[in-house]
């Protein structure tokens, strides 16, 4: 049976896990729960949009819930540097949750073991200038085998993929937009495992239930919106007779005042 992954769907899912006594904590405190209790990371790598990161990262506060959202900072879909991104990036923040780094390790492709940690060393830096706060932890964008099974130490950041956090506790994964042996709603009334790492992907959740295709469709007609209205914001600057030769007219609010 598909799961509709609707907000609906996801807040219900939050609100049994803690009815269940699941205590929502970060990477750092893992060790520090007590073996009687039951402790879940809910980490959202951020693969396409930062609005849709903001619904969650509202939705979540709402139930009183914090998670990591994972950040790209070599990203074709949003530009964390950009004026509006660093809005959305603060709003995140304000609702109390953490940031981390995601890493892209395509960019460092045929590099050593000794080089890939120094870049993303440096990336996680350059990603904590940019949002004013301290970045712990990195997980990687769309890992080979290879890494997963690497157990990479990059101290003194966290890798979300170490085996502390991926194969010493239970962990699930939305990634593509389904789930692998059972659903989250199935793992938490089946088996509950007392410690688990849940990597929700903001892009795959939405008010109503949508299939793959038309949840990339979604953000391709987001990204569209986005980048007209940008472009729009530009254009509304030249003037009107540079513009008439291209058969462009933009609306101008107080053009002639």
């Amino acid at each position: 049976m598909s799961i509709p992954f609707t907000y609906e769907q996801y807040r219900s899912i939050l609100k049994r896990m803690k009815k269940q006594g699941y205590h929502f904590i970060d990477f750092l405190k893992m060790n520090q729960v007590q073996p009687q209790d039951k402790a879940v990371i809910l980490r959202h790598d951020i693969d396409f949009s930062l609005e849709k990161a903001v619904k969650m990262a509202k939705l979540e506060h709402e139930l009183g819930i914090t998670s990591t959202f994972f950040i790209l900072i070599h990203s074709g879909f949003y530009n964390p540097l950009s004026l509006k991104s660093q809005s959305l990036l603060r709003t995140i923040h304000s609702y109390g949750h953490q940031f981390g780094l995601h890493f892209d390790d395509s960019l460092t492709e045929g590099t050593s073991e000794e080089e890939l940690k120094a870049q993303i060393i440096h990336d996680a830096e350059f990603l904590a200038a940019i949002l004013k706060t301290p970045i712990h932890y990195f997980s990687f964008h769309r890992p080979s085998e290879r890494l997963l099974q690497a157990n990479l130490d990059v101290t003194p950041l966290i890798n979300a993929y170490s085996q502390p956090f991926f194969k010493d506790i239970s962990y699930i994964s939305d990634s593509r937009k389904r789930w692998r042996q059972m659903s989250l709603e199935q793992l938490i009334e089946q088996e509950a495992p007392q410690r688990l790492q849940v990597l929700i992907h903001p892009i795959w959740w939405s008010d109503e239930p949508l299939t793959f295709e038309e949840s990339l469709t979604e953000i391709v007609q987001e990204q569209l919106k986005d980048m007209r209205s940008d472009f729009e914001a530009v254009l509304a600057k030249f003037p009107l007779e540079v513009m008439e030769p291209f058969g462009l007219t933009i609306p101008r609010k107080e053009a002639q005042s």
